[in-house]
């Protein structure tokens, strides 16, 4: 039963317009780019163990796994997980490839499969996952997609005088006493026409994508961007309109740059530059986690139409997780943060340069499935920002990286084997024996920590008998 107070909440939700999200997959994550990266740190698991299934059923489980992942990652139309996963697929195929022919015949059998089930699924829904397909290669964004524009590149507000400037007209509009009339770029007057519902349209060709609606305080644009343009207008003075409806003096920057970069990876260019600005005064501190949307500039209409077809959105997160470290917690944070990174890729690829043969081939491969998700995320978090469900995932990955390559520098030994390493004098089987046996006695005085075993160790690997 609905109470009256929620009445206002089911009439909103009931015209909230999700048309252009019916399709895409994103399960609890909020955001379909999160849901992405979600699949794409667990998606070398999969295929890995696919990779090394010894049975058939084993084999089958984990292709259902790895190609239903690579399924949603797909429908969840998020471009840069979508690549990552295919790096991740190739990379894991070449670093496994050296072990024979037999893993890349599997890795073949799964992409073979993987394609056939795709094109079944796209057959049975009508071509949809081809569409999908081309919008996530093609990384296209879901705004402004209306190829009609009067596109913007600044906006002045001056009293009883608004100027629109379009990338080759300028459209101005002037009040006296409550009435409007319409400028073009060399200051003629220009003629409308109005309609029965009020709307104002123009018949010179140059204006052809502006229109407007003109109630008492309020002038509601169309310029052909997927929102209107709204301004008030109280006493012949023009306002922008801010975020909770307040009067705004200024809706466009005085000072813009990177305008070029704006568009790039569906519109997060236009936040980068905008967090760009924050990064001198956060070096050393930031302004603490949450309170970005504070600091970062607001209500700038030209960018917003421009990068996401409304003014009606707050930057509430820079879309980068190390300018949201930054500007959060200060650039030095960042830094180490990097720093971490490097000594993690240093002490990987000195470990697989050492090939050290007591190594066990679960322990290895996993360290390596969980180097790409690594690698994976670390690219991916230059895209997005930070969320629980998939950081929190990224940083068991970290730790679990951290002591796969530990232990795989540990010593391995039998118990028996303790007591020999304190009765040792330096003499053995053979010359081989002794060197090893020498090695691990070193290692064991300085109390390093040792992995006990019930098969063969490091000693026994030396043990001619």
């Amino acid at each position: 039963t609905r109470r009256s107070s929620d009445l206002d909440f089911y009439a909103v939700a009931e015209n909230l317009d999700t048309s252009k999200y019916s399709d895409f997959v994103s399960l609890t994550f909020y955001n379909p780019n999160y849901f992405g990266g979600f699949c794409m740190l667990l998606f070398p698991f999969a295929f890995y163990e696919y990779l090394n299934a010894d049975t058939m059923k084993q084999r089958a489980g984990y292709f259902v796994l790895s190609a239903g992942m690579f399924f949603c990652e797909l429908s969840a139309k998020s471009s840069a997980p979508f690549y990552l996963v295919l790096a991740e697929l190739v990379i894991l195929m070449v670093m496994h490839g050296r072990q024979g022919t037999r893993l890349i015949k599997k890795g073949a059998v799964w992409i073979s499969m993987t394609v056939v089930l795709l094109l079944g699924l796209n057959l049975a829904g009508g071509g949809k996952l081809v569409n999908i397909g081309k919008s996530v290669l093609l990384n296209q964004s879901s705004a402004n997609t209306n190829q009609n524009i009067f596109r913007l590149t600044d906006i002045s507000l001056d009293g009883n005088q608004m100027t629109l400037y379009g990338e080759k007209e300028s459209f101005t509009v002037v009040s006296n006493d409550q009435s409007i009339h319409f400028l073009d770029t060399g200051g003629e007057r220009l003629e409308f026409e109005q309609d029965e519902e009020g709307r104002i349209t123009f018949p010179d060709e140059r204006y052809q994508a502006v229109s407007l609606l003109y109630q008492t305080g309020l002038l509601t644009f169309d310029l052909g961007y997927d929102g209107a343009v709204d301004f008030y207008l109280d006493e012949d003075v023009f306002y922008g309109i801010g975020q909770q409806g307040e009067k705004l003096t200024e809706v466009s920057l005085k000072h813009r740059f990177g305008t070029s970069f704006y568009p790039f990876f569906t519109g997060r260019g236009y936040v980068w530059c905008l967090s760009a600005a924050l990064l001198p005064e956060t070096f050393l501190c930031g302004k603490g986690p949450g309170n970005f949307a504070f600091y970062c500039t607001q209500n700038d209409y030209v960018g917003l139409l421009n990068t996401h077809g409304t003014h009606y959105l707050s930057m509430d997160k820079p879309h980068s997780l190390y300018l949201q470290m930054w500007i959060d917690i200060g650039g030095i944070a960042v830094l180490a943060y990097l720093a971490l990174l490097l000594f993690l890729f240093l002490q990987y690829f000195r470990w697989k340069k050492a090939k050290q043969k007591n190594m066990e081939k679960d322990i290895s491969g996993c360290a390596d499935w969980l180097m790409v998700s690594i690698v994976a995320f670390i690219i991916y978090s230059v895209l997005n920002d930070s969320l629980v469900a998939v950081t929190f995932l990224a940083a068991i990955f970290f730790g679990n990286f951290i002591w796969y390559n530990r232990r795989k520098g540990m010593i391995e030994l039998r118990g028996h084997h303790l007591l020999c390493t304190s009765l040792f004098q330096g003499s053995g089987y053979s010359e081989e024996f002794v060197k090893r046996m020498t090695e691990v006695v070193e290692k064991c005085i300085p109390n390093e920590e040792i992995r006990l075993i019930t098969g063969m160790d490091h000693v026994c690997e030396k043990c001619p008998n």
